[in-house]
């Protein structure tokens, strides 16, 4: 078969490679493969004019976390639902099928529907990442474009900084939080970073997410709330053994972190874990901890924390995985953290 011009490929590459041949002039990207309709003479432009305009675009990958706006669509209507000028390529299924052909595009933009956990590879003007990134239950996994790609140097000082990062904390020579400010000022200086990236990876969730349970926390020991929750856990437990007030603590807290956030989950036990430890004369030294382990064993759901839902849509995992798989693991760091603490303390 020899190519000619104005001739149409299906291809399947990475986002690397769909980013060269974004950039070679002798080739344009159509949209109008992707979306299933048919070419004119009238929708075709001048080349140089649309690879100038194409030079200004970038690829993205996006992932659909639950309760996403996007979810159901189909790859055919999908670019009804997005943004001005964000163009639908391709649907990248969590699970994979077993008939290839399927996934094809051409064929089956009209069946493939966006679910829970599947990618979309989306190109947008680089102006209208930000409207990207603000949509809620949408995460950008990759972007690619031209300018972005890391040089070879580049890709090993940021190796190089995560390692020194890790080393520098690891080994006491520096608190966590230096050393991780002091590996974000050094990628800031050598270009590696700019202000700009730095202040939009920021999960400024989380800083909302305290300032507004902090209160909560004060708020329920002013109104004793947590001394009536504590004064029912006392009565359950009192004459108990340490081991078993212990371990009830965790498995509460370990329970509640699964559908709440950790940082959530300890500042509410946090109070009511004083105060049991308080009323029941023992050092609550022991019960912080649990509360502090406990509140980051959210191993067996994945919406219990945010890498989890991640992980979630970007392996082959299904709900059950987590149950059986991360319900295990949390039942035997709950029972070797209540012995060590026991023992400890």
């Amino acid at each position: 078969i020899t190519l000619r011009a104005d001739d149409e490929l299906l291809v399947m590459c990475d986002l690397e490679n769909l980013t060269r041949l974004n950039e070679s002039e002798d080739l344009n990207i159509s949209e109008r493969r992707y979306l299933n309709t048919s070419a004119t003479k009238d929708d075709k432009t001048d080349k140089n004019e649309e690879s100038s305009e194409m030079k200004e675009r970038v690829f993205v990958e996006l992932l659909m976390l639950p309760g996403a706006s996007l979810l159901g669509k189909t790859l055919g209507n999908l670019r009804n639902f997005m943004l001005q000028d964000v163009i639908p390529l391709a649907i990248k299924k969590r699970r994979t099928r077993i008939n290839s052909d399927f996934r094809m595009v051409r064929s089956s933009s009209d069946k493939l529907v966006l679910r829970t956990g599947d990618r979309l590879l989306v190109e947008a003007e680089k102006q209208h990442l930000s409207s990207l990134n603000a949509i809620e239950n949408i995460v950008i996994l990759q972007e690619f474009d031209s300018a972005a790609r890391a040089t070879p140097f580049k890709r090993y000082l940021s190796l190089t900084t995560l390692i020194l990062v890790i080393a520098l904390a690891a080994t006491g020579m520096l608190s966590i939080l230096v050393s991780a400010l002091t590996g974000v000022c050094l990628l800031l200086l050598t270009g590696n970073l700019d202000l700009a990236t730095v202040y939009k990876k920021v999960n400024w969730q989380i800083f909302f997410l305290l300032a507004g349970m902090i209160p909560l926390g004060i708020a329920m020991n002013n109104t004793e709330a947590d001394m009536w929750i504590s004064g029912h856990l006392l009565n359950f437990l009192s004459g108990q053994a340490n081991w078993i007030v212990i371990g009830t603590l965790f498995l509460v807290t370990m329970v509640m972190s699964g559908v709440v956030s950790n940082n959530a989950t300890a500042i509410i036990m946090t109070p009511i874990a004083i105060s049991v430890a308080k009323g029941l004369g023992l050092d609550y030294k022991p019960f912080l901890l649990a509360i502090m382990f406990a509140a980051n064993f959210s191993f067996f759901t994945p919406v219990g924390y945010q890498t989890n839902t991640l992980i979630y849509g970007i392996g082959n995992y299904k709900f059950s995985h987590f149950v059986v798989i991360g319900g295990i693991l949390s039942l035997i760091l709950w029972v070797v953290a209540t012995f060590l603490l026991t023992r400890l303390f």
